[in-house]
């Protein structure tokens, strides 16, 4: 659950949750037998949000290719 934090106050990026956020967690709280439960977030129409998972290795090798080639970075000339 959101919390401001103690010792410096809430966090200016982080909002605290819409009114109609509350209202579902109550709906969550009030079926939880605290078992675990798989959670899978869905549309309507049960879709699901697609994301691409990236090795770490994969992204930094690109990050390097990007910076060493002076076409890639703009204002930067050879």
């Amino acid at each position: 659950m959101w919390a401001p934090r103690r010792d410096r106050g809430a966090s200016p990026r982080i909002a605290p949750p819409a009114p109609r956020t509350w209202g579902r967690l109550a709906a969550l709280r009030a079926v939880d037998d605290g078992a675990p439960r798989l959670f899978v977030v869905a549309d309507p129409e049960g879709r699901t949000a697609i994301s691409t998972l990236n090795d770490a290795r994969d992204c930094a090798a690109g990050i390097v290719l990007a910076l060493d080639n002076p076409l890639a970075v703009v204002g930067r000339r050879s």
